[in-house]
């Protein structure tokens, strides 16, 4: 069996299955991509990351809902509110590489204010 990185069921040999029971889950996840476009990362691997977190939501709970952050110097909060999994897979190819500084604490800090403080 192959995982969602392309890997082969032999390579993850140190992890056991979880137990799985039938009673279902009705949760919604929230997650937030807070994606560094800054001069760090270069534009190959950019789109690569970007590639990959489409993957990963392809592949996650249709139930799960997305926010994106986009940071280098300044963060911006790509969706005010948090969005089905179609909506982010059509978003993320769209978003643009900023350049510029690495500011990870504003972009946490955008992260906090605009999307956690209004959930309350």
């Amino acid at each position: 069996m192959k995982y969602f990185l392309h890997r082969e069921d032999s390579l993850v040999t140190s992890r056991s299955k979880r137990q799985t029971t039938n009673v279902p889950d009705n949760r919604t996840n929230n997650v937030i991509y807070v994606i560094d476009s800054s001069n760090s990362i270069r534009a190959e691997n950019f789109k690569k990351g970007l590639d990959a977190l489409v993957l990963l939501t392809e592949r996650a709970s249709p139930k799960t809902l997305y926010a994106v952050i986009n940071f280098a110097t300044e963060a911006t909060v790509l969706t005010p509110k948090f969005i089905s999994p179609n909506e982010t897979i059509a978003l993320l190819p769209t978003v643009k590489r900023k350049a510029g500084l690495t500011n990870t604490q504003e972009a946490l800090q955008v992260c906090k204010d605009k999307l956690f403080e209004n959930t309350r």
